[in-house]
């Protein structure tokens, strides 16, 4: 399962407006379903994604990744 977030500049309105072709798209990757023995799979984010919400600090391993 993919990402949930919308890519960095994809919100409605953005300025500049969103180019693949050149912003950083962290979307789409798999998700984290595990971490340090923890489900966090029913929040659907990236590990990118899911440390940005929650803080590196909560980042421990071990890290598991779904498809």
């Amino acid at each position: 399962m993919p990402c949930v977030k919308l890519a960095r500049g994809a919100a409605p309105g953005a300025l500049p407006p969103f180019s693949d072709a050149i912003d950083s798209n962290p979307c789409g990757k798999g998700i984290v379903t595990t971490i340090n023995g923890v489900d966090v799979s029913a929040a659907n984010l990236c590990l990118w994604h899911w440390a940005l919400v929650n803080g590196l600090q909560k980042l421990q391993a071990p890290i598991v990744f779904g498809p």
